[in-house]
């Protein structure tokens, strides 16, 4: 067990004393997932964590989710002790600390933090640190936190940025995307699920604005609100291969067929749970992107008929479950 490099514990109850026993027989660790684990008498600590980062110093990644007893102290130690420390995975933690040593780990290349409540100074810190950041998630970061102005100084700072996840952010708006995305040349994925007040213009600018755009999620906006309709100089953007739109109650085949038109190598589209969409936008869509190979229309309760009236040569993957499509055509 010396040479261990990777240790999986999600959805164990792990505790400070068993964290250093780890640290000691498994000097070479490199990965460790400590996330979700069982509730239990003896929670994971503060302590636990600094212990376990002065013993693995070449440690390059840890998840330690859902451990809810661990704050930024925890946060301080990792990034102060693992020099090597290229990426952390963090939810519903208590920020407090700030200062310069915050970010020693000068290789961190991924942080993801969810369900946390983080004030602009972390982002602010992350702006003064210059870490070849790559990959950011702040999924449904709680009220009260960020603020616009700290996310556009983040964005801006770290216009290479590869992934990016603001899932569940209300304060953003079509607007507010379209000023971020001048930040957001290099971005490949981005996640924008749960953001109640972006419509099909998000989309629009995000296909425009970003070039080497691959993936976009946004599940559960307001996809066919609208903010699109008066949308001038729509371009297309062939590097766009997934969108995820599921649960956008007001998508119409209309809009659907629009949205697919701008993604003319589109090969993953899930519209699951979007009532508003049928057979012909379906249809609409695969007029414009023919390479569709896994396509998700589970519970959409308006398409009657998946298999008449166009061709799904490429398709790999189908998957409608609740849905009446498949029984039209046989399956």
């Amino acid at each position: 067990m010396k040479n261990l490099g990777v240790l999986k514990l999600k959805w164990l109850l792990i505790t400070d004393i068993e964290l250093v026993v780890i640290a000691d027989s498994m000097p070479c660790l490199e990965d460790l997932d400590i996330s979700n684990p069982v509730a239990g008498q003896d929670d994971l600590t503060d302590s636990g964590i600094e212990v376990l980062s002065s013993k693995l110093k070449g440690l390059r990644k840890i998840n330690i989710s859902g451990n809810n007893f661990i704050t930024d102290k925890s946060l301080l130690a990792l990034s102060t002790n693992c020099s090597n420390l290229s990426s952390l995975l963090i939810n519903r933690i208590e920020f407090g600390l700030f200062d310069d040593s915050s970010c020693c780990a000068r290789k961190l290349s991924t942080i993801d933090i969810s369900d946390s409540v983080v004030p602009d100074e972390f982002l602010h810190l992350l702006v003064k640190a210059g870490i070849p950041l790559k990959r950011f998630s702040l999924a449904r970061s709680l009220y009260p936190s960020i603020t616009f102005s700290a996310i556009s100084s983040f964005l801006n700072k770290y216009r290479s940025l590869e992934h990016l996840c603001l899932a569940g952010t209300d304060l953003l708006t079509d607007e507010k995307i379209s000023d971020l995305s001048q930040c957001l040349c290099a971005l490949v994925l981005i996640n924008l699920d749960l953001c109640y007040n972006l419509t099909e213009s998000t989309l629009f600018t995000l296909a425009k604005n970003c070039p080497l755009l691959e993936d976009i999620s946004m599940e559960g906006t307001n996809l066919g609100g609208g903010g699109g309709d008066g949308a001038t100089n729509i371009v297309k953007n062939p590097r766009i291969k997934s969108l995820n739109f599921k649960n956008n109650r007001n998508l119409s085949d209309e809009c659907l067929a629009k949205l697919a038109s701008v993604c003319p190598s589109l090969e993953v589209l899930d519209v699951s749970s979007c009532h508003g969409i049928t057979e012909n936008g379906i249809s609409d869509s695969l007029k414009s992107a023919s390479k569709i190979r896994k396509l998700q229309i589970n519970k959409c309760r308006g398409i009657k008929n998946i298999g008449n009236g166009f061709e799904l040569s490429e398709l790999v993957v189908l998957g409608a479950a609740r849905s009446e499509g498949l029984m039209a055509m046989g399956w």
